[in-house]
């Protein structure tokens, strides 16, 4: 298996949002932003580029989730 490099600013949505997600439900984007402490907006345009990448699922209004491979990348991430 190979292992894309990912930006320091990635690896800390693939936390945020694997932290926020562990008890199944999906991860706000508001939730997202207070956790990394930046803006709202700054969140939504990021969530698009990794769901673009494949990392993650967002459903407007509901937040994210990690895809299979966006989660196997945060647990890479964090170890």
């Amino acid at each position: 298996m190979t292992t894309r490099a990912l930006s320091r600013s990635v690896e800390d949505y693939l936390k945020a949002i694997y932290g926020l997600s562990d008890d199944g439900n999906p991860a706000s984007t508001s939730a997202i932003a207070d956790l990394l402490e930046i803006q709202p907006a700054s969140v939504t345009g990021m969530v698009k580029r990794m769901a673009a990448s494949g990392l993650l699922e967002h459903v407007p209004y509901r937040g994210v989730r990690l895809t299979d491979a966006g989660a196997t990348e945060a647990l890479r991430v964090l170890r």
